[in-house]
């Protein structure tokens, strides 16, 4: 469903934020960048960071730090407006 994709990316937000994600790829119809952030359980917490940096990746847009991994190598640009989801399971 989508290419490119890897896994754990750190990404510093335009506000400063540091952020590593479980998932990162891009949207096969849509070309957009797709983050995926999975938790264990129904109640597993989001971090400290994750609370406050997926809001802002958001409305600011972030970049790729250290090397990355795949195409999403350090330096790449995440554009505002990228949403991450948050994927709990179901019991």
């Amino acid at each position: 469903q989508y290419d490119d994709a890897v896994e754990q990316v750190t990404i510093k937000t335009a506000d400063g934020t540091k952020v590593r994600v479980d998932a990162i790829g891009i949207d096969k119809k849509t070309k957009e960048i797709v983050i995926k952030e999975f938790k264990s359980s129904k109640t597993a917490p989001l971090t400290k960071n994750q609370r406050d940096g997926f809001p802002e990746l958001k409305s600011g847009g972030g970049v790729v730090v250290g090397k990355g991994k795949g195409m999403f190598k350090g330096g790449f640009q995440i554009p505002k407006g990228t949403t991450v989801e948050v994927i709990r399971p179901l019991k």
